[in-house]
């Protein structure tokens, strides 16, 4: 007999109840504007379930976008280094890959088909992140079975500026400046430049290749895990005569680096370079019958070439080639969004978001040896998503959220290369119409201490164009693949005191999972499969407190069951990869004389199993920062940071990617100009 979840029964149970006892339409009050605040800069909207955290959670602390992502309920970060290593969270049980990443509205792809590596963007770029745990909001495309990242660039409202300089273990550099300026007449020009660097020569516990023997240990440095990142975002603000509003922007990124190799196998000479463009154009027209229009255009280049030499580097072919392979991506998005808010004539309000995209990836092998065997593959694809939500009395409303995609693949066909001889790559195409869908439920006035609401989607992903047609080198394709399915529900109650000092969120989540893709690999050769099938439930519990003027205090904890759920026997019931029973992070703030700032942070995380046959096991972990911060003058900060005091070992027997230890990092902060509209910033 087929079991319900508990929570489908509630909420369906609890959806029925409403509808039936609501039959008149009570004055409207929009519930889609309540923030409550849990942590620092962080607002929680319980109309859909947003994070907002803001760039004072990061600013001259040396943390990287998993720092600050895992450090809240429900998402787990995973490293494999130090700066600019590759980085990737999961969302409530769902895969890295299952988790959107966008950077203003533009949505992310890794150019070689994996998961985007979050250890690229430089937050001394970013103003504030968005996180939307369990759905994706429809004007970011309404679908995703792990929800969505949306990082926001710098966009300085005012005339001014601000550089930053540090400086930190294993020759962190890092400098940063922003400003904003006035051209001609209603046009004004806002530009962000970043730059950071680390040798990442951190020392480690070597194993020498034999994991269980303790005997022949001894430590030594990183070797080949450099860094280096150039990074900007420059944009046009324009107010044309009629009362529209133009932005036009250009972002790039330059980033290289060592590929430093496995524990025992350290490279001396393989490495990465990676380049990306993009620009972007969005209009609004002033509002037509309360309607909304926002019109934007987008474009990217991405590329990313690795390179190794086996002699030295034991990676890779077993040949004396020098190698080069990677790819290039192109991607164009035109896409238009209409809103129409609630007002006194009617008590619902609706969005609407249209898009179509087209992406190209191309070979970039800069070898004679690979380069005579090109390839590229192309997909084509129709988006749309609408959201309406229904106010049915002062403290009941119902959110309706659909999206639909319509894609069309290509493949032209070639060859990839396998360690011993060269591979046809059959040339095709595949198309599919894919839908999802969300519907939640609020409860709660803007003046009650408590608030509720409770959701329930269906999501998808479709298999990316690397993980059908794989080209790349020990990689087969599978064009079989099918697309990833799931659901995903909550249930949250908040409560905040009169005074709005103390806030407390608590949720209870669900994420099923099926046809999850994962590659299996045999001797060299790796290829993807739906194969996977899981189940988490869990519950994410915070709380933001500031009792008195110069102290205040963030709590974060989750607790999950994240379980296979395939009908393999050897994996289920088993843990799932990389998701801890228990997370939690504790972080508290006090207010010293002298314009002086002390803050301590704690995190910890359960026992976790590197694979999904549970072998691997990786002991509990404790990690404690600190921070302290000056202010001497109203524009001059200074920031000490010390990360991981207790210098732990992040190391297991199952890890190839020996992480940093403890490190230290100095700031210099400097404003430029006035910003009297500090809220808008």
């Amino acid at each position: 007999m087929r079991k319900t979840s508990p929570l489908v029964a509630l909420f369906m149970g609890l959806f029925y109840s409403v509808s039936a006892s609501v039959t008149d339409s009570l004055p409207l009050q929009n519930l889609g504007e309540t923030e409550v605040h849990i942590g620092a800069s962080i607002t929680e909207n319980l109309s859909n379930q947003v994070v907002s955290i803001s760039e004072e959670a990061w600013v001259g602390k040396n943390f990287t976008a998993i720092d600050i992502l895992s450090s809240y309920g429900g998402i787990q970060g995973h490293k494999q280094g130090g700066i600019g290593s590759f980085q990737s969270i999961s969302i409530r049980g769902a895969s890295s890959r299952g988790v959107k990443i966008f950077i203003d509205g533009v949505p992310l792809e890794d150019a070689g088909g994996g998961a985007v590596n979050l250890g690229s963007i430089d937050l001394n770029l970013v103003e504030r992140i968005d996180v939307y745990k369990g759905y994706v909001p429809a004007f970011l495309g309404g679908n995703g079975i792990g929800g969505a990242i949306h990082f926001i660039s710098k966009k300085r409202v005012n005339t001014g500026g601000q550089f930053s300089l540090s400086y930190g273990s294993h020759g962190l550099q890092e400098a940063a400046v922003s400003f904003t300026i006035p051209l001609i007449s209603k046009t004004r020009f806002a530009s962000s430049l970043a730059y950071r660097y680390s040798d990442n020569d951190y020392e480690f516990l070597n194993r020498n290749g034999t994991e269980y023997d303790t005997d022949d240990d001894f430590l030594v440095k990183r070797k080949n895990a450099w860094y280096l990142q150039f990074s900007g975002n420059h944009t046009f603000y324009h107010t044309h005569e009629n009362g529209g509003f133009s932005t036009l922007s250009f972002r790039h990124e330059k980033e290289k680096g060592g590929n430093p190799g496995k524990e025992s196998n350290q490279t001396e000479v393989a490495g990465f370079n990676r380049d990306l463009g993009q620009v972007f154009y969005s209009y609004e027209p002033i509002p037509y019958k309360n309607l909304q229009f926002t019109m934007s255009l987008s474009g990217q280049i991405e590329k990313s070439v690795s390179h190794s030499y086996y002699p030295l580097d034991k990676i890779g072919f077993p040949n004396t080639y020098y190698m080069e392979y990677g790819a290039i991506r192109y991607f164009v998005q035109p896409k238009i969004s209409v809103e129409l808010p609630a007002d006194s004539s009617r008590s619902w309000a609706a969005s609407l978001y249209l898009a179509s995209s087209a992406e190209r990836l191309e070979d970039r092998d800069n070898n004679e040896w690979i380069s005579d065997y090109p390839w590229h593959l192309e997909q084509y694809a129709v988006e749309g998503a609408s959201n309406i939500q229904w106010f049915l009395s002062r403290i009941i409303s119902l959110e309706l959220e659909n999206a639909v995609k319509v894609f069309y693949n290509e493949n032209s066909g070639g060859q990839w290369s396998l360690p011993v001889r060269n591979d046809s790559l059959i040339s095709g195409s595949n198309q599919d119409f894919l839908g999802s869908g969300r519907l939640a439920a609020h409860f709660g006035n803007l003046k009650s201490p408590w608030r509720a609401s409770l959701s329930l989607g269906r999501y998808f992903r479709e298999p990316e164009l690397m993980e059908q047609y794989g080209v790349y080198r020990n990689v087969l394709p599978n064009p079989d693949l099918k697309e990833e399915t799931g659901w995903m529900g909550e249930i949250s109650l908040s409560w905040k005191s009169a005074s709005e000092k103390t806030k407390i969120l608590s949720t209870y989540f669900e994420t099923h999972q099926k046809n999850g893709i994962i590659w299996v690999t045999n001797n060299s050769f790796s290829k993807p499969f739906n194969i996977s099938k899981a189940i988490t439930r869990g519950v994410e519990l915070s709380l933001e407190s500031k009792p008195t003027s110069f102290f205040k205090t963030r709590l974060d904890a989750t607790i999950q069951k994240a379980l296979d759920d395939s009908s393999d026997p050897l994996y289920q019931g088993k843990k799932l990869p990389e998701e801890p029973t228990t997370t939690y992070h504790a972080e508290a703030a006090w207010l010293l004389p002298y314009h002086l700032e002390w803050s301590v942070q704690a995190g910890y995380r359960s026992t976790l199993y590197k694979d999904r046959a549970n072998r691997q096991r990786i002991p509990a972990q404790s990690i404690y920062h600190t921070y302290l911060t000056w202010n001497p003058f109203k524009k001059t900060k200074f920031v000490l940071s010390v990360q991981n005091i207790t210098d732990t070992e992040y190391q297991s027997i199952y890890s190839s990617y020996p992480l940093p230890g403890r490190t230290f990092s100095f700031t210099f902060i400097q404003q430029i100009g006035i910003n009297k509209d500090e809220n808008n910033q």
